[in-house]
């Protein structure tokens, strides 16, 4: 599914990020630095915690720590247990799907 927004600037980023390279709902639309809606439930930020319906996870610079294991984002390219994620924009493909993230 895709969405047509304006793009992202800012802290709006580390949201996108995280929501599309990190936690990777199937759908997800960014509210503000701080809050999304995904299919997964709402996402809401707190400096570098993240807190979801399926629990905490943390940024510390390039690096998430999730229930799942440590995520690693080098460039445009997250690395976790669950396989790559590959970042254009506001479009994440990787692991078989792919997502856009609209944001404001």
């Amino acid at each position: 599914m895709a969405v047509l927004v304006a793009p992202v600037m800012g802290e709006d980023e580390d949201m996108v990020n995280f929501i599309g390279g990190v936690f990777r709902p199937k759908w997800a639309v960014v509210l503000d630095k701080d809050t999304a809606v995904t299919s997964r439930g709402i996402v809401t930020r707190d400096r570098d915690v993240y807190s979801t319906s399926s629990g905490a996870y943390s940024q510390d610079r390039d690096v998430y720590a999730t229930p799942e294991g440590a995520v690693s984002k080098p460039g445009d390219t997250f690395v976790g247990r669950s396989g790559t994620v590959y970042k254009t924009g506001n479009a994440f493909f990787g692991s078989g799907r792919g997502i856009y993230v609209p944001s404001p």
